[in-house]
């Protein structure tokens, strides 16, 4: 092995207390895109959040990432489902990372389009304690 485990510290059990409060995030972020729920979505995000997706520019800030839903969820019905493969807590900050598969519908009644990848996540935890998605990545598997 590359790397010895045993040096890694054990979590306690305030750090799981964190990841649970992530993982609920992750199944709300899911829920809302599912829903096609703007506002739900973008209360998940930081207001100085960024969304770098595959083959568009990056979306810097709440007014960019809320353009982009409204036109995703003007055209399409989404059915995504996520694993949250890894998650790591340290202090204010944490990232996720897993997998993804996800169904775009459009709503003019063309063919679905299905795909499937991974993504990495850095979350902020906001003044009030919550923790709020702070950069997002993902790309597909082909």
């Amino acid at each position: 092995m590359d790397e010895d485990f045993r040096s890694i510290p054990p979590m306690v059990p305030g750090d799981m207390k964190e990841v649970e409060a992530i993982r609920k995030l992750t199944d709300e972020a899911v829920a809302a895109l599912n829903r096609g729920d703007v506002e739900a979505s973008l209360a998940l995000q930081a207001s100085d959040a960024h969304v770098l997706a595959p083959l568009r520019p990056a979306e810097a800030g709440s007014l960019a990432i809320r353009a982009s839903l409204e036109s995703l969820f003007k055209q399409y019905s989404v059915c995504e489902s996520r694993t949250l493969e890894e998650v790591e807590v340290h202090g204010n900050w944490a990232f996720t990372r897993g997998s993804y598969r996800s169904v775009l519908i459009p709503k003019n009644g063309g063919p679905a389009t299905e795909e499937s990848g991974k993504y990495l996540e850095i979350l902020r935890r906001d003044s009030t304690g919550a923790w709020k998605y702070f950069r997002s990545i993902w790309n597909r598997n082909d």
